[in-house]
């Protein structure tokens, strides 16, 4: 049995592809009992080739890549779904990669246990490479704060594939599609949840462009708007609060850690 489904898109990044892959090859769980579905948009440098060269080298067994234009990263997360046969998906890009070697054995138990009723989230922590040197370890929230932004990073959450059910991502909202896919299959297809207790990835936080941050927060306002429902005060709070987190934790890491320590005292109760 296919337990999880790793799905990654990468575009002209082979370094990045060889680094989770190394993630997920390392892992000490049977690994006829994951797949990994690669997505590539049309490289045009040594990634193809890479894909080729894991292709032969057969160390994974359920392993399918395809390579043809999109229209971008949520485009391929959609073309790569289309591919999955497992009972979890876990979006896992190229140059993210898996925190520890028994991340799939301990996620694969948590399956197990609760396969009479399996959940349809289960939440992982994260560690935020912040690119200039420094990691934050952040802790899963309570699913409630979905209601604002994403308990915890889009990598860490494994994703029930029989609750995904039609749902996709918008590609309308260039940045946040990942908040809006997981608010819809939660508003739709919602049955329970675990907070698994453990590091799932390590991912680089996206670039420090100002245009960026507010593109992030714009699109969380209008997804909040059409799907959660939120009324307008609440709307405009949730967008200060996470502009503010999003400068906080990209030029000030430190003053971010103390920060949500704080905060993780009063929303990140596991048993929520």
């Amino acid at each position: 049995m296919i337990y999880i489904s790793i799905i990654s898109v990468a575009k002209n990044n082979r370094a990045g592809i060889e680094k989770t892959y190394q993630s997920i090859i390392n892992q000490d769980i049977d690994l006829t009992q994951i797949e990994w579905i690669v997505k590539d948009a049309a490289s045009t440098d040594q990634t193809i080739e890479k894909l080729r060269e894991i292709e032969k080298e057969k160390r994974l067994v359920n392993f399918r890549w395809n390579s043809s234009t999109d229209a971008g990263l949520y485009d391929g997360m959609n073309i790569g779904m289309s591919y999955m046969t497992g009972l979890y998906a876990l979006f896992l890009n190229s140059g993210d990669y898996l925190y520890s070697n028994d991340v799939l054995t301990k996620t694969v138990a948590v399956i197990r246990e609760n396969e009479l009723n399996l959940p349809t989230f289960l939440l992982g922590d994260d560690i935020v490479d912040n690119i200039d040197g420094k990691f934050i370890f952040r802790k899963a929230r309570v699913l409630s704060y979905l209601w604002h932004s994403l308990p915890c990073s889009h990598q860490a959450i494994f994703y029930n594939a029989s609750h995904i059910g039609e749902v996709r991502y918008n590609l309308k909202y260039k940045i946040c599609a990942d908040y809006q896919f997981t608010l819809e299959i939660y508003r739709s297809n919602y049955k329970s949840h675990k907070h698994l207790g453990f590091v799932v990835p390590v991912f680089q936080a996206g670039g420090h462009a100002i245009q960026k941050r507010l593109q992030l927060c714009e699109d969380a306002y209008y997804i909040k708007k059409d799907i959660a429902g939120t009324s307008f005060p609440v709307r405009s709070f949730s967008f200060i609060v996470g502009y503010f987190n999003n400068i906080l934790m990209h030029y000030f890491p430190r003053c971010y850690f103390f920060y949500r320590r704080l905060m993780d005292k009063y929303i990140a109760n596991p048993n929520q």
